[in-house]
């Protein structure tokens, strides 16, 4: 069993949470070790898939692999060309890991805040009401720092309650990235599985006195980002029991 493979099933066993155990840093750490091992060509990545060149007129700027998609996680890669990125946008609730398995990739990440902690000052909210003509709002979110990864570093990991909301950017090249998300993400508004829906958010200039304090408001899917899918090569992907 190749060492995706292996990670693929610590995750399922990790986020089933069959046994009742909450999930914690000890036990995502196990998932991030197996990771920390995987390569492109265990996943068999086609290599014009990874040519760096940017994207022609009419081309995606992302290409997504799917690979698996339970109501336990998804997991998939995502191929960035040189310059382009995944905006800022959430994961509601969910643990995440990042593993870089091409290129080097810009992660800038936030963690969302106390609203009744954080408010917005009146002056900013003026000047966001008047830019826009309507009020906007604004979410306040601590920003944690710009990384750059490659894949000789190890995984990121993202929890419910810290660097829940990331933008990613490929540099130097195109970049290609393992992403391994639970819960998923869900769009059913009243689903049984709960509301989790991906939501996208761009960097406001109001003023505060804390630096490391953002507000970022809500924005709808920026027009200059989408994704075509390839079909997925690699590895069997061992799944969990049916009843799970």
């Amino acid at each position: 069993m190749t060492a995706f493979q292996k990670s693929i099933e610590a995750a399922f066993k990790v986020f089933s949470r069959r046994n009742g155990l909450p999930v914690t840093t000890d036990s995502i750490s196990e998932i991030q070790k197996l990771l920390n091992k995987v390569t492109k060509q265990e996943l068999n990545l086609d290599p014009t898939l990874l040519e760096n060149r940017l994207p022609c007129e009419g081309e995606a700027p992302v290409t997504y692999v799917r690979i698996v998609e339970h109501k336990i996680m998804t997991v998939a890669i995502f191929i960035l060309r040189e310059g382009k990125k995944l905006p800022l946008h959430d994961h509601p609730g969910m643990h995440g890991l990042i593993k870089v398995v091409h290129g080097s990739l810009n992660v800038k990440t936030y963690s969302a805040l106390d609203q009744s902690m954080y408010q917005i000052p009146t002056s900013s909210e003026e000047d966001l009401h008047e830019k826009y003509g309507r009020k906007i709002p604004v979410v306040p979110a601590k920003l944690e720092g710009t990384w750059t990864c490659n894949e000789s570093d190890d995984c990121m990991i993202l929890t419910p309650q810290s660097g829940n909301l990331h933008e990613i950017t490929a540099v130097n090249g195109t970049a290609a990235f393992l992403d391994f998300l639970s819960p998923p993400y869900c769009h059913e508004r009243f689903s049984r599985d709960g509301y989790r829906p991906c939501n996208y958010f761009s960097e406001s200039d109001s003023a505060q006195s804390d630096p490391d304090v953002k507000y970022i408001m809500p924005i709808s899917a920026p027009r200059d980002y989408w994704c075509d899918e390839v079909e997925y090569t690699g590895p069997p992907v061992p799944l969990p029991p049916a009843d799970l």
